[in-house]
């Protein structure tokens, strides 16, 4: 299977897949057993990994006057990863937490279970 043939998974894929599984996502990244759905766990994996150079910021969390926020968005880094940075018509996927996770799970070693 090519690069070309992957399932890259969007925001919008990270929102239904919130829906349907609102409950515990337990996981394990370098060795430690984390919760997805918890604030403070997704927080400590996007830190360790922009700490390791894996991926970077593209839009930092925004909060509207309302009182409304749009989270923050990542890009990879590193090859072989940066495939995952562009959607299926080559527009760019700047992804939330749950769609990187969903990318990182599929796609990589990094989250295992």
């Amino acid at each position: 299977m090519t690069q070309k043939h992957l399932r890259i998974f969007t925001n919008y894929d990270g929102w239904c897949h919130s829906r349907r599984y609102p409950d515990r996502q337990f996981t394990f990244f370098r060795g430690e057993k984390v919760d997805l759905n918890d604030e403070k766990d997704s927080e400590w994996i996007v830190d360790q990994l922009i700490k390791e150079g894996f991926i970077r910021v593209h839009e930092p969390m925004r909060v509207f006057e309302c009182g409304a926020y749009a989270g923050a968005s990542y890009l990879f880094k590193k090859a072989p990863h940066l495939f995952m940075n562009y959607k299926a018509d080559g527009s760019l996927n700047p992804m939330q937490k749950t769609a990187l996770f969903l990318n990182l799970k599929h796609h990589t070693t990094l989250l295992k279970g």
